[in-house]
Parts: C-alpha cells; structure tokens; sequence
C-alpha cells in the first residue's frame, strides 16, 4: 500500500483538519448538510399535515439523470412540494413544480423554503396553475 494512500485514509476516518498526501489539508465535515435538515422537516410538515397518506419522493428509474430537481421534492396523493434550500426561488423552479406536479395529477402545488428566505409572493400563478410559496420555522439546521 502507498503511504499517501494510508495518510488519505487515516484523515478522512477524522472530523477535524488533517494532514495527508505530502502536507496538504483534507478537511472532512461530518454533519449533516442543512439542505437534508429540511428535507426532513418538510417531510415531517407533510405528513402532520396528511396523517393517512404516504409522503414519498417522487422518483422513477435513473431520475438523477432525467430529472436531478427530484432530488428536493415530496409528493403525497394530492400534493407536490419542491424544497429550495438555498431560498432563491427562480421562474424555473416555479414552472418546474406547476409542470411536474400537474402531470402526476397533484392539485396542491408547493415551494417550501426557509424562514430567513426572502419570498417574492405568498403564491404565484404559471398556466392555470397556482403555486404557493410557504416558509419552514424551526428547522433544526437553524439557517
């Protein structure tokens, strides 16, 4: 085994900065990114919400190559949500969740971001479509 190799190993089996490969810094972060946090709080939101009804990702066979934007989204029966965790809601997202959840049938279209976020509307209207916009208090990544 190459000694840069075990160097490698030895810094990522660490949370804290390292040294390895000849005196480079590796630095790992263990914790979980907050985009996943509130993933989990707008599943959780979801399913308060529709006690009865399962809250899934809506995903097919090899989505993250035809569709990586269902990498933020839950769906129930009736209701489609796309999670933008960065907060900047662009037209694209908006068309994306009017086009998407109306072709899997979903009536109740959602945008869910952070409370920090900036909203530019409560809701938005796209082609018969109305897409509301909400904000997620008390998300444990605390962004």
């Amino acid at each position: 085994m190459y000694a840069s190799l075990a160097g490698l190993r030895l810094a990522t089996q660490s949370a804290h900065m390292t040294r390895c490969n000849g005196g480079l810094p590796l630095c790992v972060d263990q914790r979980v990114p907050a985009a996943d946090q509130l993933l989990e709080r707008v599943r959780a939101l979801l399913r308060e919400e529709f006690p009865d009804g399962p809250v899934a990702a809506p995903r097919g066979f090899l989505w993250w190559l035809s569709e990586p934007e269902l990498a933020f989204a839950l769906a129930t029966p009736g209701t489609f949500a796309l999670v933008v965790p960065n907060g900047r809601i662009k037209p694209k997202d908006v068309e994306y969740v009017a086009g998407y959840g109306s072709r899997i049938g979903c009536r109740d279209l959602r945008i869910y971001v952070h409370e920090q976020a900036r909203v530019p509307a409560a809701t938005v209207a796209t082609d018969h479509n109305v897409v509301s916009i909400r904000t997620v208090r008390d998300c444990v990544c605390g962004s």
